[in-house]
């Protein structure tokens, strides 16, 4: 990993090998993060959203696209990230 992420250090799963269950399971997390990423923006484009609710659901979304990176590397690879942020090599 980079010098600007080093102080995350390494996740204790680093480059592990995952089972063909495990990676179905990230298939069907991702599928799922991109169906509820999805809905939030198309209910807060269409519906619209209440003023007290944008900070939680921005990080509701944020969070949510955390996650689909991280399912999303494991279902593809099929191994664990090497790090705590997936795209740092």
């Amino acid at each position: 990993m980079g010098e600007r992420y080093k102080f995350l250090g390494a996740a204790p799963w680093s480059n592990q090998k995952v089972s063909k269950p495990v990676q179905y399971l990230a298939w069907v997390l991702t599928i799922s993060g991109i169906f509820a990423v999805s809905s939030i923006v198309y209910f807060g484009f269409f519906e619209g959203i209440e003023n007290y609710n944008i900070f939680t659901l921005s990080i509701m979304v944020v969070g949510l696209i955390y996650y689909f990176l991280i399912f999303s590397y494991v279902a593809i690879k099929g191994k664990a990230p090497p790090g705590w942020l997936p795209w740092a090599q």
